[in-house]
């Protein structure tokens, strides 16, 4: 396992006991393996729930009538549940109308405040019993096996009389959240199941972050992924078998020649999740001291999940924010780039297809990468790394176009081929 030296790998250990000792079965259904992202996000990431959102999880239904009218007119039924991440959104989008007999079905929400009390109560006490997690995440956890429990009837009766064998799903994220739960269901209604990726995981070099679930708690039959590494990746540090694994590719990123320019006057700075914030920061005063040598100007991207405001760049002449309200392939294919500093982010490989030189900041770095060169963690090293690389930009091309299909599926896409073969 390529994350064994992480200082939360203990936890992580745990978890994994736990998941094989504790099974939760309602209805068929084993609901500690529907509930494996929230669990690993409070017992191995360290994460916590607010009151709001306990609240709004007991009292969360699923519109299902949507999903049934998918599976009645197509084989190839794909779903999705992160809509305030329009990047995601794309690649959902890429995907399914890249295979024949196929519909994308976001799922929606409605709530209902009655009936909830007792079973929560229940579901509480069962959660007391096995994890050992803050009183506000054991509310957390009870309030989602209560609504889970409610979800598993609500398919139930909708599917009750209709016929999904022979019928393909392919959720976005069928590790975690609803969709792990709906994989699980269809799966026991011999619907063929597919994991897609969307994003890295696991090569933690420090700390195991609650992505991981997508590779330890694969649930479906087949796993579609981006490229050989990955593939290698969920065989070394996950033990699925390498038979379940199709290389499937990346249709946001057909082939393409890379350019990278020779002449920097604006750098991005693109940042990872919050939990890395802090090291991200202290990049800041080194980016300016280069900047002022250098004669560049930086715009900070953070991730959407960071904490990083556009007050606390304001002590700093050449770091601004980045426009938030386009995606970051919209900033990337923008051209006013030149070069970018990532931290702990996959957006290293998308910064390099557009034709941005990417770096990236070291300090802490948590995720191991396939780079062109070795990380950066002080202003002269970075200082030297941008003069060298301008100095020499052709071989770094041709570099990373063989790293991009490696690790990106650049110019692959096989989803319509894999998903219709029978």
């Amino acid at each position: 396992m390529a994350f064994e030296n992480a200082d939360n790998f203990a936890a992580y250990e745990q978890y994994l006991r736990l998941s094989r000792e504790w099974h939760e079965v309602y209805r068929g259904i084993d609901l500690v393996e529907a509930m494996a992202a929230e669990i690993i996000n409070f017992t191995v990431a360290r994460g916590s729930a607010s009151w709001y959102l306990v609240v709004c999880t007991l009292l969360r239904r699923l519109h299902t009538d949507d999903i049934l009218k998918a599976f009645e007119q197509h084989k190839n039924v794909f779903t999705y549940d992160a809509p305030r991440r329009r990047d995601h959104r794309k690649l959902s989008e890429l995907i399914q109308s890249s295979v024949a007999d196929s519909q994308r079905v976001e799922l929606r929400y409605f709530y209902r405040p009655w009936g909830v009390i007792l079973p929560f109560l229940k579901n509480y006490l069962t959660i007391a019993k096995r994890v050992e997690v803050s009183f506000v995440n054991r509310c957390y956890l009870a309030a989602l096996m209560t609504s889970y429990k409610v979800m598993i009837r609500q398919l139930g009766k909708t599917f009750k009389n209709f016929d999904v064998r022979g019928k393909s799903l392919i959720p976005f994220c069928s590790p975690a959240y609803v969709e792990a739960l709906l994989t699980l269901f269809f799966k026991s209604k011999g619907v063929k199941t597919y994991s897609t990726v969307h994003g890295y995981f696991g090569r933690y070099k420090q700390f195991i972050a609650a992505d991981v679930v997508n590779g330890c708690n694969i649930l479906a039959d087949k796993v579609l992924c981006f490229s050989e590494n990955q593939k290698e990746d969920l065989i070394r540090d996950f033990d699925i078998s390498a038979d379940r694994i199709f290389v499937a590719g990346n249709p946001k990123y057909p082939k393409r020649e890379i350019q990278f320019k020779s002449i920097y006057k604006n750098g991005l700075i693109v940042g990872g999740i919050a939990i890395y914030d802090n090291d991200l920061r202290r990049l800041f005063p080194q980016a300016e001291q280069v900047a002022e040598k250098l004669g560049l100007q930086f715009w900070v991207r953070p991730h959407p999940q960071s904490r990083i405001t556009q007050e606390e760049l304001e002590s700093y002449g050449h770091i601004n924010m980045a426009d938030s309200s386009q995606t970051l392939v919209e900033i990337l294919k923008s051209g006013e780039y030149d070069f970018a500093i990532t931290h702990n982010t996959s957006a290293y490989y998308e910064c390099l297809y557009y034709g941005v030189r990417a770096y990236r900041w070291g300090m802490n770095e948590n995720l191991m990468f396939e780079p062109l060169e070795e990380s950066v963690q002080n202003a002269q090293q970075l200082s030297e790394v941008i003069e060298r690389t301008c100095a020499d930009k052709q071989a770094d091309e041709e570099r990373a176009e063989q790293l991009l299909v490696r690790n990106l599926g650049m110019g692959i896409n096989l989803y319509d081929e894999i998903l219709n073969a029978n």
